[in-house]
Parts: structure tokens; C-alpha cells; sequence
């Protein structure tokens, strides 16, 4: 009754668990799937191939760029090593904050230039029917290179402070007396 009156017509079978029920349907097919299923796979491999435009030398170049180069190592903070003497807070707080205009302005300029010197050089892509796919392709490159850049900065960061933890803080009556 409590399934009609919350629309649910059936009640699914439950999944197996990965591995407990074994495959049942292409046994004996020794070199490989069956001749129904050969002309679909090779259809979707040509659709693969036609489509993908993500492995090209331009790519590959932007790749040696970012780790070859060092961009794929920079960070968006200078954070001083345990060994060094404290700094004041304000010191501190200028030195990410130049660090970071530093790093940005010079990914505006050096890298974005290089970025575009590497983009003008391609020549099977641009003007063609697969433009559009080429550059989403590089557009998702491109951020998940600027992404880690500010990932791996914020896991600087997070370690930095990590340093001066204290698993037993004073409690606030103990701070007051």
C-alpha cells in the first residue's frame, strides 16, 4: 500500500557485488568479439579517432611547457622553511601578498605569450571542422594546469600552518590565569 501511495511501481533487484556473478555471453569467441559486434566497435573506433583531439603536438608542447619549465612548480606563496627565524605577522602577510602579484603577473605575461606563441604554430587544427574540439581541449588543459597551480598552494599553505598545531591547547581558563 505504502508503495502505490509514493508512486513506486516495483521494487528494484539489488546489484550484485562487483565480481560475485560471473559474465555469461561471449565465451568460445577466441580473437575476440563476436562477428555481430565487430562492425559497431570499429564505427566507434572511427568516431574515437575523428573526435579526440586532445593527444596533438600542440598538446604535447603545452605539457613540456608547464613541466618543463617550471610553471608546474611554482607556487602562489613564499613560505618560509621551519629553520628560518619568525617573522612579523604583517612582514609575513606582504610577503604572500607580493609573492602572489609576482607569480600572477608573470603567468599573465611570460606564460600567456608563450602559451599563444605555441597556439599560432598549430596547423592541422585551426580552420578545420575539429577547431571547436581543439580548443575546448586546450581550454581544459590549460585549467587543470592553473588549477594545480593554485591547489598545490593552498596544500604550501595548509602544511605551513599545519607546523605550528598544537594537538593539547591551553584552555581558555588556563590562558587567562
Amino acid at each position: 500500500y505504502s508503495r502505490d501511495r509514493a508512486l513506486v511501481p516495483i521494487v528494484p533487484a539489488p546489484v550484485p557485488d562487483w565480481g560475485s556473478v560471473p559474465f555469461v555471453g561471449i565465451e568460445g569467441t577466441v580473437g575476440g568479439p563476436p562477428d555481430e559486434w565487430r562492425d559497431g566497435i570499429e564505427e566507434n573506433r572511427d568516431a574515437v579517432v575523428r573526435s579526440l583531439t586532445v593527444c596533438n603536438q600542440s598538446s604535447l608542447r603545452l605539457l613540456h611547457l608547464w613541466h618543463g619549465t617550471g610553471y608546474g612548480s611554482m607556487l602562489l606563496v613564499d613560505l618560509p622553511p621551519p629553520s628560518s627565524a619568525l617573522l612579523d605577522i604583517d612582514h609575513f602577510s606582504e610577503r604572500q601578498k607580493s609573492c602572489c602579484i609576482e607569480v600572477v603577473t608573470k603567468f599573465k605575461s611570460q606564460w600567456f605569450e608563450e602559451v599563444c606563441a605555441i597556439l599560432r604554430e598549430e596547423n592541422l587544427h585551426l580552420r578545420s571542422p575539429t577547431e571547436g574540439r581543439f580548443f575546448r581541449g586546450i581550454l581544459a588543459l590549460l585549467s587543470v594546469q592553473t588549477r594545480q597551480l593554485v591547489s598545490q598552494s593552498v596544500q604550501a599553505f595548509t602544511e605551513f600552518f599545519q607546523r605550528f598545531s598544537n594537538t593539547k591547547p591551553l584552555s581558555p581558563e588556563a590562558v587567562t590565569q
